[in-house]
């Protein structure tokens, strides 16, 4: 049963699966949901993003053969907001905050399904402790290096400009979800006025001064210098669109990562699990469960 077959009590349902769970790093918001080999999804660090917000479209899906792990990652959502000093504690940060949910549940394992920041995420798990990672799923994912497209990309100038002057607004956040989707495609009210609420909580917002030194400045940190030690199975999803994460810096972790593969979507951008939901579902589910 894809996303798009589900009914609206179905779907509520999983929504309401979310809980916060106490780690040694802070609470973290999870939604735990179906049953099976763990997947863990990771969203993008856009203002206003969420598990749930980044992955409504495929997380019930996915739930049907896997136990689905949504986690908030930290700063995001209904997780601790941490005090970042530095861009530079972000990935490490993170990848431990995701671990110690793993520990809380007794997960020794699990695939990793990861969306731009979601994916340096992943690929810092995988490095820093491989044995916590199966496979690595990674769309639109920090750690590339564009080869030809000008930085800062205009979706990090888009991110970066979300806070300034006079500070978040509903245009701004149209401006954004237009810049993650092909030609706008994906755009909702709906959506526009959820992630509007989360970009301007108190808290979120004085997190978000470590964000925006990266959206601003356009640096990547040092993870694209450590993409060869990810030995893990990689499968990289790109939108061949994307105008935040260029494809071109797809083509430099396919040839740094020693055991990846490439799939793109034409007409599809920087949120390709929602923008091609159903199609990205099987692709997911095929490769998890290959043999």
């Amino acid at each position: 049963m894809g996303a798009a077959d589900m009914t609206s009590a179905q779907a509520a349902a999983a929504d309401g699966a979310a809980a916060l769970i106490t780690t040694s790093v802070g609470p973290m918001n999870v939604h735990d949901i179906g049953a099976g080999p763990p997947v863990v999804l990771l969203h993008g660090g856009g203002p206003g993003a969420s598990g749930w917000s980044n992955f409504r479209a495929n997380a019930p899906a996915l739930a049907q053969r896997f136990r689905v792990l949504v986690i908030d990652q930290p700063g995001f959502g209904a997780s601790h907001k941490p005090a970042h000093s530095s861009p530079a504690e972000l990935n490490p940060y993170n990848a431990r905050a995701v671990l110690s949910v793993l520990d809380e549940l007794g997960i020794d394992q699990a695939d990793f399904v990861g969306n731009s920041m979601g994916g340096a995420t992943a690929m810092t798990i995988a490095r820093e402790a491989p044995q916590r990672a199966r496979r690595l799923v990674l769309m639109g994912t920090g750690g590339g290096v564009p080869l030809f497209a000008p930085e800062p990309s205009e979706g990090y100038r888009v991110m970066g400009r979300f806070y300034a002057d006079e500070g978040p607004t509903r245009e701004k956040m149209r401006e954004l979800v237009e810049v993650m989707t092909y030609a706008g495609a994906g755009e909702s009210d709906e959506l526009i006025d959820e992630r509007l609420r989360a970009a301007t909580d108190p808290e979120a917002m004085r997190f978000y001064e470590v964000m925006n030194q990266i959206f601003r400045s356009g640096k990547r940190g040092d993870l694209w210098r450590q993409v060869d030690q990810v030995r893990h199975e990689v499968l990289l999803v790109w939108g061949r669109d994307d105008r935040t994460v260029p494809m071109d810096a797809a083509m430099f972790l396919l040839r740094q990562l020693p055991r990846a593969e490439l799939h793109v979507f034409s007409q599809c951008a920087h949120w390709v699990q929602s923008e091609r939901a159903t199609a990205f579902n099987s692709l997911v589910t095929e490769f998890l469960t290959r043999p």
